[in-house]
């Protein structure tokens, strides 16, 4: 008889679901849960790319996500007159924006939607420590409804840069893992206006601070700020559990010297004062020697976050999910076996994307308005380049790395004759 393992998967964002769903498919006992009260909808645009876009299209959901794709027809810089100083045109996998931008809760959304009837989803829950023994790892679960002690024979990881869970199976500082930037992102929507248009909208301000506001496909645009601050109390601020009013007080404070240089940065403030939907991180990378440890294994951000600077962590955390639910489908009574290829295929690939070239931290972000003019100079004259139809070298330091490729096992691998 095949092998059904019950699998414990915390985070309800991408990578965790992917993972849940292809597991799911292939007949395992699959539990999904999520700190948050009800699904996450907030978020900024994000990719999916090469990899990606493959295995959504498995999934059977290409069509439904296209619907649900921003449109968006490129990049602009424009400087804080709104004058545009450069366009990139969306041109497939190779610049800035990709075939495919969507609203990350969109994504996870349908993701929710495709696997629900196969799997149980269970909100504002959170594991609360884990026991591991011969045959299994038992969980006490905290939820709206008490505590809960459940056995299951793995545990998957997907809680973004910040994971408890792996905190407490490699005994280490929540932080450790972390590489930063010491850049923070502030992500929330404004409604749209007239001047709103399909293109995306980025502008550099003294101070190493940048705005950058994106169509969403639904009446709404979607707002980024985000500054360079290498104090503890900005990451503070971003933990989750901070109230939103204090985190929106404390993003307008970064920018509040621009105002009255700026009109659009004053609506964007405003939007951000009565928004609903504030989304505050940190953008960093994580790297860890081992992304499993006992029957516990890390996965997306968790694991590997190679930051949204490389356009490619949407892609990795899709990728990484179903490379994962393969491997245990192929060796379900050896779980580290099953992590360790996981690992031995993937992590070549993470490493390489994690790869950042320094003009893509240090160019983009200039202290001075000296500086800031000397960008917009700079990116002109490679927008001219582009527009002429000769590809720049100078432009691949700014846009996302995807010319590595992981090879993917094939769907049939789950495949199951015995249901």
């Amino acid at each position: 008889m095949a092998t059904t393992l019950r699998i414990l998967v915390s985070g309800a964002g991408i990578g965790g679901p992917v993972a849940a769903y292809w597991l799911a498919k292939a007949g395992h006992d699959v539990t999904v849960i999520e700190r948050a009260p009800v699904l996450r909808k907030e978020g900024q645009t994000v990719d999916i790319r090469k990899e990606g876009l493959r295995i959504i299209e498995w999934m059977g959901i290409r069509e439904k996500v296209d619907e649900r794709c921003t449109k968006e027809a490129g990049i602009r810089l424009v400087d804080d007159q709104e004058r545009v100083w450069a366009a990139f045109p969306q041109s497939g996998d190779e610049g800035f924006t990709s075939e495919v931008e969507i609203v990350r809760g969109e994504l996870s959304m349908l993701l929710y939607e495709i696997s629900k009837s196969q799997i149980k989803y269970r909100f504002g829950t959170t594991i609360q420590e884990f026991t591991e023994t011969e045959n299994g790892v038992n969980v006490t679960l905290k939820g709206p409804n008490g505590q809960s002690h459940e056995t299951f024979d793995v545990i998957i990881a997907a809680e973004g840069l910040y994971s408890r869970t792996r905190a407490r199976a490699f005994h280490e500082d929540i932080t450790k893992p972390i590489h930063s930037f010491h850049l923070f992102s502030a992500s929330f929507s404004v409604p749209a206006n007239e001047n709103d248009t399909l293109w995306a909208n980025g502008t550099v301000y003294r101070g190493k601070r940048m705005t950058l506001c994106r169509p969403d496909g639904f009446g709404r645009t979607r707002i980024g700020l985000s500054w360079y601050d290498d104090g503890p109390e900005t990451r503070a601020i971003a933990h989750p559990n901070t109230p939103k009013e204090q985190q929106k007080e404390f993003v307008c404070s970064r920018f509040a010297d621009l105002v009255s240089e700026s009109p659009t940065l004053v609506r964007f403030l405003d939007g951000l004062a009565k928004s609903e939907d504030l989304y505050l991180a940190e953008i960093g990378q994580t790297k860890i020697p081992s992304w499993s440890r006992g029957r516990v294994v890390l996965l997306g951000d968790t694991a590997y976050c190679p930051s949204a600077m490389t356009g490619m962590g949407t892609t990795a955390a899709i990728a990484g999910a179903y490379v994962l639910a393969a491997e245990l489908v192929r060796h379900p009574t050896d779980h580290s076996k099953a992590f360790a290829e996981y690992e031995a295929q993937v992590r070549p690939w993470i490493e390489k994307i994690q790869v950042i070239p320094s003009a893509r931290v240090g160019l983009g972000r200039p202290a001075s308005q000296f500086g800031v003019n000397i960008l917009y100079w700079v990116m002109y004259t490679v927008s001219l380049v582009v527009k002429i139809g000769f590809v720049s070298s100078f432009l691949s330091r700014f846009a996302p790395s995807t010319k590595q490729t992981l090879p993917l096992p094939p769907a049939s691998t789950f495949d199951r004759s015995d249901l």
